[in-house]
């Protein structure tokens, strides 16, 4: 097999779909660094979709589906309540 040093996946959005075969395809390279390159990181489902980006960064926190929501619920929650606050 061989190992990259470096794996940049330009147009990373298109990952976003962790179940994507293009998901799977990329995630299975070996890598000692990943970057993801995208103009457009948040699609149709919102913040979500980060979670194909952060699978393929292999970024230990996010990757756990479970965990991932209930980070995006916490975070949400906590937008809200300083968001209310402004008014």
């Amino acid at each position: 097999m061989i190992h990259f040093w470096r794996v940049c996946l330009d147009e990373a959005q298109m990952i976003e779909t962790p179940t994507a075969k293009s998901a799977e395809l990329v995630r299975s390279l070996s890598a000692s660094n990943r970057w993801a390159i995208t103009g457009t990181p948040i699609g149709r489902r919102g913040l979500p979709d980060l979670h194909g980006l952060f699978l393929f960064l292999q970024q230990e926190a996010l990757v756990d589906t479970v965990e991932f929501q209930y980070l995006l619920k916490e975070a949400t929650h906590y937008a809200l309540k300083d968001w209310s606050r402004t008014f």
